[in-house]
């Protein structure tokens, strides 16, 4: 029974680690180390509780094992200048947490999210009107060679660490049974 508390506790703080680097990100398009380190940390208790509940070690293991596999596909989409390197350190240390089960869910989820973002934020960018309200941006544009063409989608930047901490979110509500 303790187990359990504790895992709830830990799922609570790599659920406002999430928010944080979502929020962080939409204010500085940038997702510090220290979060995503944290998650990967933090994983450390999750593995710790799922053995004193009995997880074989085996199991436990496939979530580091699932970490280093979003992180090399990542490492292609960053060479490939689509995605920035924080969002690569946050969705690999959220796919720690997904482990082999809720991988392509939470890749999934990413995608679906990301997709809905870089359309309202293009919407945005052009004033469409949502909820019978003119959404506008300010002014934007690019700003140089560092910018991420998937982030940058017509000179509009895009906090993907926004979509990347929805997948999060939906890995850390499966794993509470919700």
């Amino acid at each position: 029974m303790g187990e359990n508390i504790i895992s709830q506790f830990v799922l609570l703080g790599f659920s406002g680690l999430l928010l944080w680097a979502a929020l962080t990100d939409i204010q500085s398009l940038t997702i510090p180390n220290k979060i995503s380190g944290a998650v990967a940390a933090l994983w450390v208790s999750h593995g710790a509780v799922l053995l004193l509940s009995g997880v074989p070690v085996g199991t436990v293991l496939s979530g580091p094992g699932a970490g280093l596999l979003a992180l090399i596909g990542g490492a292609v989409l960053f060479q490939l200048r689509l995605v920035g390197g924080g969002d690569v350190k946050l969705l690999a240390a959220s796919a720690m947490w997904a482990g082999p089960s809720l991988l392509l869910p939470l890749i999934m989820t990413v995608l679906l999210a990301g997709g809905v973002l870089a359309l309202v934020m293009l919407a945005a960018r052009s004033g469409q009107v949502f909820f019978g309200k003119v959404v506008t941006s300010g002014p934007v544009g690019p700003s140089g060679s560092g910018d991420h063409p998937f982030k940058t989608m017509m000179g509009t930047k895009i906090p993907f660490g926004v979509a990347i901490a929805a997948g999060g979110l939906m890995v850390a509500f499966r794993l509470a049974g919700l």
